[in-house]
């Protein structure tokens, strides 16, 4: 849902203020130079892997693979709280046993 509504975001607002204003908001326009400054004297380049197989395409197809990171990371998560459920639920049939025992 929050990766829908920040895209919804992206086209509707920021794209067309940068179309008006000739603004590069949040590389609505064109991909970053990848040039960023730690420290005046540290430079570091970050750029997105994907910019030079897509070329003009870049924040189009970006979604998609950003949709996919998304889901991949989403359903791994699922997994993880199935697993804690289930050691959990067991810890807390082991400690039921025990109180029984005890009574």
């Amino acid at each position: 849902m929050a990766h829908c509504l920040f895209g919804l975001y992206q086209r509707v607002v920021l794209l067309p203020l940068s179309a008006l204003t000739n603004v590069n908001l949040n590389y609505t326009l064109c991909a970053s130079n990848g040039i960023y400054y730690l420290f005046w004297f540290i430079k570091i380049k970050i750029v997105d892997p994907f910019i030079p197989f897509v070329g003009n395409y870049y924040y189009f197809l970006s979604d998609f693979y950003l949709f996919l990171g998304g889901e991949i990371f989403h359903r791994f998560l699922k997994v993880v709280l199935i697993i804690l459920k289930k050691i959990t639920a067991e810890l807390h049939i082991k400690e039921l046993n025990e109180d029984k025992k005890s009574d």
